[in-house]
Protein backbone atom coordinates (compact mmCIF):
# COMPACT_ATOMS: atom_id res chain seq x y z
CA UNK A 1 0.00 0.00 0.00
CA UNK A 2 2.85 2.36 0.77
CA UNK A 3 4.36 1.67 -2.64
CA UNK A 4 1.12 2.73 -4.36
CA UNK A 5 0.93 5.89 -2.24
CA UNK A 6 4.50 6.92 -3.02
CA UNK A 7 4.35 6.00 -6.70
CA UNK A 8 1.05 7.81 -7.15
CA UNK A 9 2.45 10.98 -5.61
CA UNK A 10 5.58 10.80 -7.74
CA UNK A 11 3.60 10.16 -10.91
CA UNK A 12 1.39 13.20 -10.35
CA UNK A 13 4.45 15.31 -9.45
CA UNK A 14 6.31 14.22 -12.58
CA UNK A 15 3.27 14.92 -14.75
CA UNK A 16 3.04 18.41 -13.26
CA UNK A 17 6.75 19.03 -13.81
CA UNK A 18 6.60 17.72 -17.36
CA UNK A 19 3.61 19.89 -18.27
CA UNK A 20 5.37 23.17 -17.35
CA UNK A 21 7.40 23.58 -20.55
CA UNK A 22 4.48 23.06 -23.00
CA UNK A 23 2.38 25.41 -20.87
CA UNK A 24 5.05 28.10 -20.96
CA UNK A 25 5.39 27.67 -24.72
CA UNK A 26 1.62 27.90 -25.19
CA UNK A 27 1.44 31.10 -23.16
CA UNK A 28 4.44 32.58 -24.98
CA UNK A 29 6.52 32.75 -21.81
CA UNK A 30 9.08 30.07 -22.66
CA UNK A 31 11.85 32.57 -23.38
CA UNK A 32 10.84 35.17 -20.79
CA UNK A 33 11.25 32.92 -17.77
CA UNK A 34 14.83 33.00 -16.53
CA UNK A 35 14.76 29.63 -14.81
CA UNK A 36 12.23 27.16 -16.22
CA UNK A 37 13.79 24.50 -13.99
CA UNK A 38 12.69 26.47 -10.91
CA UNK A 39 9.16 26.75 -12.31
CA UNK A 40 9.15 23.01 -13.06
CA UNK A 41 10.37 22.26 -9.53
CA UNK A 42 7.63 24.43 -8.07
CA UNK A 43 5.12 22.60 -10.26
CA UNK A 44 6.50 19.31 -8.96
CA UNK A 45 6.11 20.44 -5.35
CA UNK A 46 2.52 21.42 -6.03
CA UNK A 47 2.08 18.08 -7.78
CA UNK A 48 3.19 16.22 -4.66
CA UNK A 49 0.50 17.95 -2.61
CA UNK A 50 -2.15 17.31 -5.26
CA UNK A 51 -1.02 13.69 -5.60
CA UNK A 52 -1.16 13.27 -1.84
CA UNK A 53 -4.80 14.39 -1.74
CA UNK A 54 -5.68 12.18 -4.69
CA UNK A 55 -3.94 9.11 -3.27
CA UNK A 56 -5.56 9.57 0.15
CA UNK A 57 -9.00 9.61 -1.47
CA UNK A 58 -8.03 6.66 -3.68
CA UNK A 59 -6.89 4.72 -0.59
CA UNK A 60 -10.12 5.43 1.30
CA UNK A 61 -12.27 4.39 -1.64
CA UNK A 62 -10.30 1.17 -2.10
CA UNK A 63 -10.58 0.31 1.59
CA UNK A 64 -14.31 1.04 1.55
CA UNK A 65 -14.93 -1.19 -1.46
CA UNK A 66 -12.91 -4.00 0.13
CA UNK A 67 -14.80 -3.62 3.44
CA UNK A 68 -18.19 -3.69 1.67
CA UNK A 69 -17.18 -6.78 -0.32
CA UNK A 70 -16.08 -8.64 2.82
CA UNK A 71 -19.22 -7.61 4.71
CA UNK A 72 -21.46 -8.77 1.86
CA UNK A 73 -19.64 -12.10 1.61
CA UNK A 74 -20.08 -12.65 5.36
CA UNK A 75 -23.76 -11.68 5.15
CA UNK A 76 -24.38 -14.11 2.30
CA UNK A 77 -22.71 -16.93 4.25
CA UNK A 78 -24.90 -16.23 7.30
CA UNK A 79 -28.07 -16.10 5.19
CA UNK A 80 -27.16 -19.36 3.43
CA UNK A 81 -26.51 -21.05 6.78
CA UNK A 82 -29.83 -19.78 8.15
CA UNK A 83 -31.66 -21.14 5.11
CA UNK A 84 -30.10 -24.57 5.59
CA UNK A 85 -30.95 -24.64 9.29
CA UNK A 86 -34.57 -23.48 8.88
CA UNK A 87 -35.50 -25.42 5.79
CA UNK A 88 -38.52 -27.60 6.57
CA UNK A 89 -38.43 -31.31 5.92
CA UNK A 90 -40.10 -32.19 2.64
CA UNK A 91 -43.43 -34.00 2.92
CA UNK A 92 -45.19 -36.29 0.50
CA UNK A 93 -47.20 -33.26 -0.69
CA UNK A 94 -43.94 -31.43 -1.45
CA UNK A 95 -42.72 -34.35 -3.51
CA UNK A 96 -46.03 -34.49 -5.34
CA UNK A 97 -46.27 -30.83 -6.34
CA UNK A 98 -42.54 -30.06 -6.43
CA UNK A 99 -42.15 -27.52 -3.65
Amino acid sequence: QLIFQVMGRLLVALCCMHSVRPTLKFLGLAYRVESPLFVAGFGGILGVFIGDCFMNVFDMVGDTILYCFALEAERRAVVAQARIEHEPEPTWWGYLVGT
